[in-house]
């Protein structure tokens, strides 16, 4: 017996009327709601936890009152099965009618066969199989029948032969059919009926065996349906105990008539006949009933007819609206919810959902049910299954093969989809929140604005089912590594608003684009452009296309795979008439017909080939390598009391205005201790290289040096600190960033840019900590390959330049105090490119030396500065170090160098440490360009950035992407430097183009 967890007492709802009521979030938990009728009642979020349904105590008498009935009718259906073909076993003479054994045993076989077909096909195979019998039956016997010729008739065709007389044995055989005809065949049945023994034994066969297979029917029906209704108002033992009593019944009616029909004195052998037969039959249809209760596919739907017959007066929920509705552990046999509205309606651990009848919902595919009710799908198939607003929270879909499903409107919140297979499945208005996907497949799935994909957990996942051709390529996001917290949301929202269309043998550019027309046009020319095209390989090609929001996705992806399917027959039917018409002409001239045919080819390449361009140029909205600027400007404000304003400027397909746009960002202290413990253990750091003689390119603080000795934390036990205070940059910085006042600001960049675009990203503010935090960090730039940023003052100008021609680029390569640091490797590439350009060295130069060449009459294109250099805590200003105790700053150079860079100076490159007071003074100059070293930077660092750096730079990269490179190159060393790829940084003057460097001069990008 089923017991409610809980002393709570049950409200009584028996037979009650809520039929159309409004009973949003209603609480029936508990409830005893049998014979309730819920039909076409409002139940949103309504909870029936534990509750009881199903039919009342009067509704159960009435029941078990026809399974009596039923089982009454199963075991006379046994009887006449074995009674009919019994009678040939009745003889005027005293032994065993071996003759009548034999009939009895075919008809009885074919009586189990029957059974047996039933179990393993179904009972349509069941009455197939009959109806076949039965059509043989009815063609031959007219055929028989017509054979009966009378023996004057015989005679008479036989003496067209020359016999003066038919045979006897052929007279006998025609004379025998005459018992098929109408007449003959009506009262030899009468004859059978009425118990007469001179009744013919073929006739008698037919009959007998006709009236079993329908008796099998019967019982099949019969025994089938009372099972199962014993089963919905009982536990087994119910059914067990009425299955008995109709094998008693067969049995019992079996012996009586054959003691009171036999004519033998023993009639022993008949009973133990009788008797074995009945109960074979009824344990097989014993079986049968058994594999319907387990739900057998084959024979489903006598189930369905058993519950419709057992759900009559039951709690009723036809076109009831039960979205979001709570049916957990509720007992549910014998309840109606046909029609019903089941959208996230919860089913875990019900009871006897089987047993109700599930017509037009989700429920009546019997493995999602099963889904619903455990929430256990762990290695389980549900391709194309119907999941449609399922609630699935917290279920194990681990390793599920979901491919074509489904999952709309449904709620999957917690659940775990790890390696699970979703491929195309529909997902709109679906809810991942905290779901688990790490190695789930997300080839082409479909979702929009509406899917809800908060804090999914996932370290990474492919989007492609099956690899590549002849690779292992099954293009893994991220493509090494693991997704960082929001990565996952931030990668879809890109494709929310998109439309995937997937063409798997190439695409047809003209169909494409006439394709592309007609469904704007009959979606009232809704905004569309293409995002993206994407050849996978083996004929697959991925467009992807932007829509609006509010846009139904589904409905855009089936119209324009209609009408593209469409137009590629019209273009075949006119490209194969063109065909034909040149076949015409290889008939008449092979020659001749050869030439047109490949002029006929050539027009059609040509054409695909003007239409792809067209669509290109006329379609696609950027270009897959454009450059953008982007300034971000923080106007006041700090990590103290926030950035109220945040002004966003992006400058698009060369338009001279910009598009502007603003945000805000909450107060973050969190960032300022962060970097005052990643600085304090940064410079720990340097100070033990220093006692190993591995030095930066800074002046040393003799006072501070000694307090070094003090220190006693190992080398290596430094590094970890920093490695880990390095990680919690990557999460605090993005969480920081996800604030939604400034998160519209990433999401308009993402929506504007491709990822092959370059994008410049300038960080314009006074507040030297944002200057100083890795800015590189921020996922946005993981996403964006080609883009960089740099970091610049609030205000920007250019200066008037002078027109002075320069035959090749003048590098000033200055080469300051190398106390304790290697700059020969610096002096060494550098010298390199004199191929490329002019180069000038000044080593340890004097304050005139120095100033002297600023003021040179040619003027320099790159200066480059490698020593020591350091700037104010504030970063106010800075100095670098010439050597011979000469230290100078940009404000006792002012003049020669706003003359430089009036006279074409375009970038300032300081290889030393703590550059970015200096940066700031150089920046008030108006100079269009500067690099410099965030902190102090490693001597090894320092020369190999450099030297990565010009070497791209030099071969004709863009700056920034130069820098990028250079930059990143820097991390194989972060196990001994950590935070080297952090170092570099460009000052850029947003009024003014960065430089690219060609070998005449150095020109703007």
């Amino acid at each position: 017996m089923l017991t409610i967890p809980s002393k709570k007492p049950r409200k009584n709802y028996q037979g009650r009327s809520f039929k159309n009521r409004d009973l949003t979030n209603q609480d029936f938990s508990y409830a005893d709601i049998r014979g309730a009728d819920f039909t076409g009642a409002n139940l949103t979020n309504a909870k029936f936890n534990y509750a009881l349904a199903g039919l009342t105590k009067s509704q159960i008498i009435i029941i078990f009152i026809v399974t009596v009935i039923l089982f009454v009718m199963a075991g006379i259906s046994v009887y006449i099965a074995v009674d009919m073909p019994r009678r040939f076993l009745r003889s005027k003479l005293e032994g065993v009618n071996h003759f009548g054994l034999a009939i009895f045993t075919f008809i009885e076989f074919i009586n189990i066969g029957l059974l047996v077909i039933t179990i393993r096909q179904g009972i349509a195979e069941a009455i197939k199989s009959f109806f076949y019998l039965l059509s043989l039956m009815v063609l031959i016997i007219p055929i028989l029948a017509s054979f009966a010729i009378r023996e004057k008739k015989l005679d008479n065709y036989f003496s067209w032969f020359g016999f003066s007389e038919a045979p006897d044995s052929i007279v006998w055989l025609f004379g025998k059919l005459r018992m098929f005809r109408g007449g003959n065949l009506i009262n030899s049945v009468s004859y059978w009926f009425g118990g007469q023994e001179d009744v013919n034994p073929i006739v008698g066969t037919i009959v007998a065996l006709m009236i079993s297979i329908g008796a099998i029917f019967i019982l099949i029906i019969t025994l089938s349906l009372a099972v199962v209704l014993a089963k919905l108002i009982a536990e087994k033992w119910l059914a067990n105990i009425e299955l008995a009593g109709a094998g008693i019944l067969a049995v019992i009616l079996g012996v009586i008539t054959t003691i009171n029909t036999s004519r033998h004195s023993s009639p022993w052998i008949v009973i133990i006949l009788t008797v074995s037969f009945s109960l074979i039959l009824i344990l097989i249809a014993q079986h049968l009933a058994k594999k319907i209760l387990a739900e057998d596919e084959k024979n489903i739907f006598l189930l369905r007819l058993a519950v419709g017959i057992g759900t009559l007066g039951g709690t009723c929920f036809k076109n009831a609206n039960l979205t979001d509705a709570d049916f957990s552990h509720a007992i549910l046999k014998s309840t109606n919810f046909r029609f019903a509205n089941t959208t996230r309606t919860f089913w875990r651990e019900t009871k006897y959902l089987k047993f109700a009848r599930v017509e037009k919902t989700i429920l009546v595919d019997i493995k999602v049910r099963d889904l619903l009710i455990n929430g256990w799908g762990k290695e389980q198939e549900y391709i194309s299954a119907n999941l449609r607003g399922a609630n699935l929270v917290s279920a194990d879909l681990s390793n599920a093969n979901l491919r074509q499903a489904d999952l709309s409107e449904s709620s999957l919140q917690a659940a775990n989809l790890n390696n699970a297979n979703l491929t195309e499945v529909s997902a709109i208005s679906t809810n991942f929140t905290t779901a688990q996907m790490s190695g789930t497949c997300l080839e082409g799935w479909n979702i929009d604005h509406t899917t809800i994909l908060d804090n999914i957990e996932s370290k990474y996942i492919y989007l492609l089912e099956k690899p590549k051709p002849e690779t292992d390529d099954r293009e893994r996001r991220p493509s090494s590594g693991y997704f960082q917290e929001g990565d996952f949301t931030k990668l879809f929202t890109e494709v929310i608003n998109t439309v995937d269309l997937i063409f798997r043998n190439g695409v047809d550019a003209k169909a494409f684009m006439s394709s592309f027309q007609q469904v704007q046009v009959e979606n009232e020319g809704i905004p569309m452009k293409i995002q993206g095209m994407e050849n996978k390989g083996d004929g697959v090609v991925v467009i992807r296309i932007d829509v609006p929001p509010e846009i139904e996705k589904e409905k855009i992806h089936r119209e324009f795979m209609e009408i593209y399917d469409q137009n590629v027959r019209v273009l075949e039917e006119k490209y194969q008439k063109k065909l034909e018409g040149i076949q015409a002409q290889i008939n008449l001239n092979l020659q001749e017909s050869e030439r047109k045919y490949q002029i006929e080819l050539d027009a059609r390449s040509e054409e695909q080939k003007n239409y792809m361009m067209s669509l290109v140029d006329g379609i696609f909205q950027k270009s897959t390598a454009a450059n953008y600027l982007v300034t971000l400007n923080f106007e006041g404000g700090s990590f103290a009391t926030g950035f109220p304003v945040i002004r966003a400027n992006i400058w698009l397909d060369n338009h001279p205005l910009p598009i502007s746009f603003t945000g805000n960002l909450t107060p973050k202290l969190e960032i300022s201790q962060l970097y005052q413990n990643w600085r304090e253990k940064y410079q720990q750091l340097g100070e033990r290289y220093e006692a190993f003689n591995l030095h930066s390119r800074i002046t040393v603080n003799q006072k501070k040096s000694k307090s070094s000795s003090q220190i006693d934390l190992g080398i290596q036990e430094i590094i970890s600190q920093i490695q880990e205070l390095e990680k919690e940059w990557r999460s605090l910085l993005n969480n920081w960033l996800n604030d939604p006042n400034f998160h519209k600001i990433e999401k308009e960049l993402r929506t504007r840019f491709n990822r092959s675009d370059q994008v410049r990203l300038i960080i314009q503010s006074e507040d030297i900590l944002m200057q100083r935090i890795p800015w590189h960090l921020w996922d946005f730039f993981s996403d964006y390959q080609f883009a960089e940023t740099a970091i610049g003052l609030p205000e920007a100008n250019r200066v008037e330049k002078l027109n002075i021609a320069r035959e090749k680029i003048r590098i000033l390569a200055i080469f300051g105090n190398d106390k304790g640091i290697n700059i020969e490797a610096d002096k060494k590439y550098l010298s390199s490119l004199s191929s490329k350009a002019e180069i000038v060295s000044l080593v340890k130069p004097s304050r005139q030396e120095l100033d002297e060449k600023l003021w040179d009459e040619k003027g320099w294109d790159i200066i480059c500065f490698s020593g020591h250099s350091q700037s104010k805590s504030d970063g106010s200003t800075g100095y670098f170090d010439l050597g011979n105790e000469t230290k100078m700053t940009v404000e006792e150079l002012e003049n020669s160098l706003g003359t430089t860079i009036r006279k074409g100076l375009q970038l300032a490159i300081f290889n030393s440490c703590d550059g970015l007071g200096l940066a700031r003074q150089l920046a008030k100059l108006h100079i269009p360009a500067i690099i410099v070293m965030r902190e102090a930077v490693p001597d090894v660092v320092a020369q190999k950035f450099l030297e990565d750096f010009l070497q791209s730079f030099t071969n004709g990269k863009s700056l920034y992407i130069s820098v990028r490179e250079a930059r990143e190159k820097l991390q194989v060393m972060e196990d001994k430097f950590p935070g080297a790829s952090w170092l570099p940084v460009i000052c850029q003057n947003s009024a003014e183009v960065p430089p690219s460097f060609q070998c005449e001069h150095l020109a703007r990008q």
